[in-house]
């Protein structure tokens, strides 16, 4: 028996050596014969590759002619020691590799260092060895072993390699954008790639099985993707890209509480990472790739104090916040100057901007503005502005330096327009009030605006042009009179509230309600929707009853002085209905009392104009010397030169300011308030 786990027995050499010498081999069951073996002793040996030798003594009776051996023997194997060692490509740990002997069910695996050995039973063994290992390329050996009882035959060491594939991929950053030079390694094998200009890649010959593929890219934080190689193939990771987040740094300043707009800080990140960025209008600001590490933080902007500060951003912070904000302290110099406001004793209001900034202040009564702002260089200049006045720019460039004081050139501002108010009502019921104004002199002319008042008969506060204007009022439906007159917008007057006008149905106006004539015929509007017959009186005229007329001429009574006019009405049954009147003052006559020069005698005097009208007022006089001065305006407001305001005394004081030999007469010229003129020298 070759043993209880083998069913086959055959191949054992038997030899019977004695007086007979015999030889033959067991069958599959183990059994054996010899035929013409004598009677005697003899030596059995039994043997077979692998197994002990057995020696044996048997006699052979004389009279047993079958003789049959009472036991079976038992054949022992006998073992020797292959052994040897497999390494695997790139690994550290070369385990689990399996080793077979061809041809035998003896086999091995190797230990984390590759080595290996089995037991196998002595002979001659021509398979070979067969060696494979998952992912690896098996190999094979077909030499002949031969092993001896209790010997170690040691083999050559056999190193399996990869089954390879290929990774390939593109990498990108959170935004989308390709990533160049991203250092991609495989952390099995240590194999490393750099991502190309377009963010793609490719790693060849990658053992097949699990990888972790470790992307790093200064500035961003690294990632581990896990991969799976198949033999022969390429996994394509291009269809969801590899992405990197940058590394994140980021805070607030802030340029005081009376600022809305914090932007423009610069703020430098020097360290592990040299970066520089600027703030938003919110003060905040951010570092995109700032690496963990030691920094020197520094903010800066023209106008204010620099600060700076240590941080550490820790290894594991992949996005920073700084857990305070900073504020930056202003430099400040003053700007200040002078505006005035023609014609005006106060000079308040006026609202100074230094251009391309938020800084402005406001003028005090005298004029006087100051405001601090950052130190710096202004090159665009302050502008002036007021409501009612032309706006100034001076374009000047001015530098404001810490606690320093910049005085800008004294501006005037000179008005141009004023705010006009007005109410106008129609007696009865007028569905609409419109109020015409066309300009006739000055900055006014070309001007035409027609405006409707509210229900209570209030024109919209309107803003006009200085200059001289006439106002028409009228009623959009008949039987209402018409009411013009004129009126002036000039420098020092910024609101003008207009008489108010009520229209009238029945009513008389004298030369379009002029206040004063110089002639004694005048024309009569008339107007009165139920009248059929009309009678003028006015003094001691008493006219006779005529035919109604919307207009009639009439001689006033001779004098001078107011007159009033009284027109009586009466309707088609001859009932006399209301009487109107209107009065207007004749005026044709314009004396002068005296006009005289005195006081300048060399350059620096006072030169002194008086001229007397004998109590004439709201005349419009002007003086002339010729060589000297034109048109100079007399005066009786009580204001340059003149004595007393409203006594009908017109003077003007006027500076010499240069040496001049003049013999020439003053001439005055006067217009009355009536039309009436008058020369003098």
């Amino acid at each position: 028996s070759l043993g209880d786990d083998l069913s086959d027995h055959s191949g054992v050499q038997v030899v019977l050596d004695g007086l007979t010498n015999l030889t033959t081999f067991t069958d599959a069951a183990g059994d054996f014969s010899f035929n013409g073996a004598v009677p005697g002793n003899y030596q059995i040996t039994l043997s077979k590759n692998g197994f002990k030798l057995r020696n044996l003594v048997v006699t052979l009776p004389a009279d047993d002619a079958r003789y049959v051996l009472p036991y079976t023997v038992e054949m022992t194997l006998s073992y020797g020691i292959l052994k040897g060692q497999v390494t695997l490509e790139n690994a550290t740990d070369h385990s689990g590799t399996a080793v077979n002997l061809a041809g035998t069910s003896y086999s091995a695996f190797t230990d984390s260092a590759g080595n290996w050995a089995m037991s196998i039973p002595e002979g001659s063994y021509s398979g070979g060895l067969q060696v494979s290992q998952s992912g690896y390329v098996g190999a094979s050996d077909s030499t002949t072993l031969t092993i001896g009882a209790k010997n170690a035959v040691v083999v050559d060491t056999i190193m399996l390699n990869h089954l390879t594939g290929s990774i390939s991929g593109l990498v990108q950053d959170s935004a989308g954008k390709a990533l160049a030079g991203v250092q991609l390694t495989d952390t099995l094998s240590g194999t490393t790639t750099l991502s190309n200009s377009d963010g793609s890649f490719t790693i060849s010959q990658v053992a097949v099985g699990s990888h972790d593929l470790a992307l790093t890219l200064s500035g961003y934080v690294t990632e581990v993707v896990a991969v799976t190689v198949t033999s022969g193939a390429t996994t394509d990771l291009s269809a969801t890209p590899l992405q990197l987040t940058p590394f994140s740094f980021s805070g607030s300043v802030s340029l005081g509480d009376d600022l809305s707009d914090h932007s423009g800080v610069q703020v430098v990140l020097d360290g592990s990472s040299n970066l520089t960025t600027n703030t938003q209008a919110d003060g905040s600001f951010n570092f995109s790739g700032a690496v963990p590490g030691n920094y020197q933080l520094t903010f800066s902007r023209n106008g204010f104090s620099s600060q700076t500060l240590s941080i550490s951003i820790a290894s594991d912070a992949t996005s920073y916040i700084l857990p305070y904000s900073i504020t930056l302290s202003r430099l400040e110099g003053v700007v200040k100057g002078v505006v005035s406001l023609s014609d005006q004793l106060g000079h308040s209001g006026v609202l100074v901007e230094v251009v391309g900034t938020t800084f402005t202040a406001t003028t005090n009564a005298l004029g006087e503005w100051s405001m601090k702002i950052p130190v710096g260089n202004y090159s665009d200049g302050i502008r002036y502005q007021k409501a009612y006045y032309q706006s100034a720019l001076t374009p000047e460039t001015f530098t404001v330096t810490d606690y320093g004081d910049h005085v800008a050139p004294a501006v005037n501002l000179v008005q141009i327009s004023a705010q006009v108010s007005f109410n106008a009502t129609a007696m009865g019921t007028c569905s609409e009030i419109s109020v015409h104004l066309s300009g006739t002199k000055g900055a006014a002319v070309g001007y035409s605006a027609r405006f409707i008042v509210n229900q209570q008969g209030n024109l919209p506060a309107t803003e006009l042009p200085l200059g001289d204007y006439t106002v028409t009022v009228a009623c959009a439906v008949n039987g209402w009179e018409s009411y013009t007159f004129d009126t002036s917008l000039s420098s020092g007057v910024l609101a003008l509230t207009l008489d108010a006008v009520t229209l009238r149905q029945s009513f008389v106006n004298i030369n379009e309600q002029d206040i004063y004539t110089n002639n004694g015929l005048v024309t009569l509007s008339i107007g009165n929707t139920d009248a059929l017959e009309m009678k003028i009186e006015e003094g001691i005229h008493q006219g006779e009853w005529i035919a109604f007329s919307e207009y009639y001429n009439h001689t006033l009574s001779a004098g001078d002085g107011t007159k009033t006019v009284t027109v009586r009405f009466r309707d088609i049954g001859g009932v006399e209905l209301s009487s109107v009147q209107d009065s207007i003052k004749l005026d044709t006559s314009l004396n002068a009392v005296s006009f005289m020069t005195s006081g300048a005698s060399t350059k620096g005097d006072l030169l002194h104009f008086a001229l007397d009208l004998d109590g004439e007022l709201e005349a419009k006089v002007s003086a002339t010397v010729n060589g000297l001065i034109t048109g100079l305006p007399l005066l009786d407001n009580g204001f340059g030169g003149d004595t007393t305001a409203q006594d009908g005394i017109y003077e003007r004081d006027y500076l010499i300011g240069s040496a001049l030999d003049i013999n020439q007469p003053a001439s005055a010229f006067v217009t009355d308030v009536a039309g009436n003129t008058l020369t003098l020298n």
